[in-house]
């Protein structure tokens, strides 16, 4: 019978793995990924195939360097609880100071539901109390993706903070 047998799973599981290692390698302490093409470009292989919600954080340092990568919560197919405390617990761990955040949508659309922008400006306020700055969120869908910056929604929250602030 013809096929793949356990061995060359096994090798092909390998590869997938060392290129994943290979692609967090590189851009781990090199300068901040500079846009929302780059992001997708660095998750998309490990998020594509993924069949449940994963948030990830993406630690930057003062220089705006990538720290470490973190997958932050696991939903199930249509939604994962994100926990703003549990995030700014998160960066304040590994020092970060700046953030990007990214998730992936199992159906294969890009397309943020108001549950995704509530919680983007959530996050983005809760890191602005704390001294550190959100840069992106990028949702990945099936070979597309939708950038918060992009979309200038960042600004946005980021002018609400700021609108708020001075009340």
């Amino acid at each position: 019978m013809l096929g793949l047998g356990n061995a060359k799973i096994a090798q092909l599981k390998a590869v997938v793995e060392l290129s994943k290692r290979y692609l967090l390698e590189g851009i781990q302490n090199r300068p901040y990924l500079e846009c929302s093409d780059d992001i997708f470009k660095l998750l998309y292989q490990e998020m594509r195939d993924l069949d449940r919600e994963v948030f990830k954080v993406i630690m930057l340092n003062g220089q705006n360097e990538v720290l470490t990568i973190v997958d932050a919560f696991q939903g199930t197919l249509t939604v994962s609880a994100i926990y703003p405390r549990e995030v700014i617990k998160l960066a304040l761990r590994h020092s970060a100071a700046a953030l990007v955040f990214a998730h992936n949508h199992p159906s294969g659309k890009a397309v943020p539901s108001n549950e995704d922008k509530r919680i983007t400006r959530d996050l983005v306020f809760a890191a602005r109390v704390m001294g550190m700055k959100v840069h992106d969120h990028v949702i990945i869908g099936n070979n597309q993706k939708f950038s918060f910056a992009d979309a200038g929604l960042i600004d946005q929250y980021n002018t609400e903070f700021d609108r708020r602030s001075a009340e």
